[in-house]
């Protein structure tokens, strides 16, 4: 929410309703997956709710924090919060036969976690060289990695950083300039035929019908 860094890479998509700006997924995609950007003032836009609306949409579809509604599907529950604009209006206007509201529903509460974030002082990032002990301390004494696969990474990495610049200075002595892109940091591993709409994934995965 500072703006300290562009996007967070997250396969939680709690982090929207927290207000990161940008959510990655799938950043370690598969051959046969995609790298996902979900914008959220995009998303708020094509949904026409506010954040705070987004929230209580998050908190009826289903959250870490409290129970849901149960029943309430997607498409409901998006048409509910446009039209009534907060839950506790919109537990007023549903049938509580089919959508019984839990007993004691704790949602104000996430509600609050959500939203009342802590306040810090946002860190002031530069880039270093990497502390390769630090790093190797971490990996290795705290989460059991094995040290020679950790060493072994850190070797490739040195030699491609290195390439690299000796890359950019020599294009620097012959005049050239070369704008740095994603693929210099990560390999692609097949193309977009075309882009995704804003909030159109939202339904990608539903289970189409096979027709007889």
């Amino acid at each position: 929410m500072k703006g300290t860094v562009d996007a967070v890479a997250s396969e939680d998509m709690d982090t929207l309703p927290f207000g990161a700006s940008i959510l990655i997924r799938q950043l370690n995609a598969k051959k046969d997956s995609e790298v996902i950007e979900y914008s959220l003032p995009k998303l708020l836009e094509k949904l026409q709710i506010s954040h705070q609306e987004f929230v209580d949409l998050c908190i009826l579809l289903g959250c870490d924090y409290c129970e849901k509604i149960a029943g309430l599907g997607p498409k409901r529950a998006l048409t509910l919060i446009q039209k009534h604009r907060t839950i506790e209006t919109v537990v007023l206007h549903v049938k509580r036969k089919t959508h019984p509201v839990p007993n004691a529903w704790k949602y104000n509460e996430a509600r609050k976690i959500f939203l009342d974030t802590p306040q810090i002082v946002a860190p002031e990032l530069t880039w270093a060289e990497p502390d390769e002990e630090a790093l190797v301390g971490f990996l290795c004494h705290d989460n059991h990695v094995k040290e020679d696969r950790v060493r072994r990474r850190m070797e490739k990495f040195r030699q491609m950083r290195e390439s690299r610049r000796e890359e950019r200075e020599k294009d620097k002595a012959a005049g050239r300039s070369r704008q740095t892109h994603m693929e210099d940091f990560f390999r692609v591993t097949r193309k977009r035929a075309q882009s995704v709409e804003d909030a159109d994934s939202l339904n990608s995965n539903r289970k189409r019908p096979k027709s007889k």
